[in-house]
């Protein structure tokens, strides 16, 4: 059997289930607009018919900055290098974005840096 998937298209960079305290069952996607230069998130809801065939329904979409005032305008991450997503003790989702290049401490590949999106 064949389902049909908003997630055919190359500029999903990552796909990650998460699962709502109520069992509802959800799918994150992150992705880099190269034109832009924006990294975004977008959220599906997944429905199971009687017969377990999913349906996907878009709820959410949402930019996020990789780049502010708060990080000198320096880009601490770029969602086509990794991203990820962690729900908190409290319910809260948190995205994580990877900086694309190893340059943490300058001269070194010790460290890669992470931004934390609440």
């Amino acid at each position: 059997m064949s389902v049909s998937t908003p997630f055919n298209g190359a500029e999903y960079r990552g796909l990650q289930l998460v699962t709502q305290c109520d069992g509802q069952l959800f799918v994150a996607g992150t992705h880099r607009n190269q034109w832009f230069d924006e990294d975004w998130v977008d959220l599906w809801r997944v429905d199971l018919s009687e017969t377990f065939v999913p349906s996907f329904t878009e709820v959410a979409s949402r930019h996020m900055s990789c780049s502010s005032s708060a990080t000198g305008n320096k880009r601490y991450c770029a969602f086509d290098a990794g991203a990820g997503i962690y729900v908190d003790p409290d319910g809260e989702i948190l995205f994580y974005g990877v900086e694309h290049y190893n340059d943490a401490y300058p001269g070194t590949t010790r460290a890669v840096k992470v931004r934390e999106f609440p």
